[in-house]
């Protein structure tokens, strides 16, 4: 008969087991559908650096410009990195993208297993992990430079771990410079210190880290707002309509997305309230202000956030089916799993009401890293691109043009042929000496 005193190492061990084979399945569909060649926005990335390189552009443009609404200096400098270590590859931006979005996962849940033995806390996080970089997700782990999703989780999330436990001046200004970092992750990043706000203000009642992270909140719009020369922004679109709200269901359910458009705005449906439920049960029902449970809320928070910006600019079109993009499923994901670690939090009370909300918080995690196995959407979707950036490979390795071609994969032919030209002048990404002509 098994000793009992093992029995609380099988089920971490199980969710361990499950976490490793889940992370495999995303590592091997994000190998498969990846490619060395430019796709769309990292075309628009690159020419920014050639344009810095070879026209006389500051650094400043190149780093700071706006692409649609967003300020992406993160990505640009791991671009960089990735020229300077592959020669432009896709590796280091592929590796990038992968470990942002695997480690944003594991440290929220760190956080939100605090109160739970060491196994099972570790096995959560490594299933959260998991859950961030699965199938759904090939859009982000495969599409390299989408690494912006990844810092843009990532790094409000160490800002509010800091924030919520800061007694020095020197937390205190790396606050700050993180809120400003978040701007240049993605324009959602200034959206984390007001967030940070509302949870120091309304949760933790402390009005030093209201004020703390008030000052970043102004240091991150301030920094935004600074103009380049070579600014390009997009408009948002404004309103709030029936269209938009059922966007942010469908968005917030992105993750549900295998079992189709309706069933994904059904879980929107779901998280949002149980995200609202259990923010406004923590508020009324904790007598002691947790630190860590602040850190969830504002990640919870932030997420909503993000997903209700982007169905104000991206949902008037009245296509819930948008919102379940594979690249959108990281903020849906991040937003399940706040309200999971919320769970696992507990509430004060009789034991078996912190029985019941931890093993609601497993029920959540679990959930959503099944469901984060597998889309066949998001696998036709990548599959499509992969098939138009071989296609606009094998032009530009031939030293040919077609202008139908290159419009597949960015909507500007002349643009694209420009870029292939620089980048077989100066030995980059798919001209590499050490790639040959793969």
């Amino acid at each position: 008969m098994l000793d009992p005193r093992y029995l609380r190492f099988v089920f971490p061990g199980l969710l361990a087991a499950i976490a490793i084979a889940l992370t495999v399945r995303g590592l091997d569909y994000a190998y498969r559908l990846s490619s060395p060649f430019y796709y769309w926005d990292h075309i628009g990335y690159f020419d920014a650096f050639r344009n810095w390189q070879a026209n006389g552009w500051d650094f400043w443009s190149f780093f700071h410009m706006t692409h649609n609404e967003h300020r992406l200096g993160l990505t640009k400098l791991t671009m960089l990195a990735d020229i300077e270590l592959f020669g432009g590859r896709n590796i280091f931006l592929q590796i990038m993208t992968i470990a942002t979005l695997f480690a944003s996962g594991v440290l929220l849940f760190s956080v939100g297993t605090v109160r739970l033995s060491m196994p099972l806390a570790a096995s959560m996080s490594l299933l959260a992990g998991a859950s961030m970089i699965g199938v759904v997700s090939v859009g982000n782990t495969a599409w390299p430079t989408q690494v912006q999703f990844g810092y843009a989780y990532l790094v409000p999330l160490v800002m509010f771990l800091i924030g919520f436990r800061a007694n020095s001046y020197g937390s205190m200004a790396i606050v700050i410079l993180l809120a400003i970092a978040g701007s240049e992750a993605m324009a959602s990043g200034i959206l984390a210190p007001i967030a940070g706000v509302i949870v120091a203000a309304v949760y933790m009642r402390d009005r030093a880290r209201m004020l703390l992270f008030s000052v970043a909140a102004l240091a991150s719009v301030g920094y935004y707002l600074i103009p380049t020369a070579h600014d390009f922004p997009a408009p948002p679109k404004h309103g709030f309509g029936l269209d938009n709200l059922v966007y942010f269901f469908a968005a917030a359910g992105n993750w549900a997305q295998q079992a189709g458009v309706e069933w994904a705005i059904r879980a929107g449906v779901i998280v949002a309230a149980a995200s609202a439920v259990f923010g406004l049960l923590s508020v009324v029902a904790d007598r002691k202000r947790d630190p860590s449970k602040a850190v969830v809320l504002s990640a919870l928070i932030y997420a909503g956030m993000s997903i209700a910006a982007m169905a104000i600019n991206r949902g008037t079109g009245g296509l819930p089916e948008w919102a379940l993009t594979s690249r959108y499923s990281t903020p849906a994901i991040f937003l399940a799993l706040s309200v999971s670690a919320l769970l696992m939090l507990n509430f004060t009370g009789h034991r078996w009401v912190r029985l019941a909300t931890t093993l609601s918080g497993a029920g959540v995690l679990i959930t959503v890293a099944l469901f984060s196995t597998a889309s066949d959407r998001a696998v036709a979707e990548m599959s499509d691109i992969q098939t138009s950036i071989s296609r606009a490979s094998a032009v530009a390795l031939s030293g040919q043009f077609d202008a139908d071609v290159y419009r597949k994969i960015y909507p500007s032919a002349p643009t694209v042929q420009k870029i292939v030209e620089f980048m077989r002048d100066r030995g980059i990404g798919i001209f590499s000496a050490d790639r040959g002509n793969q």
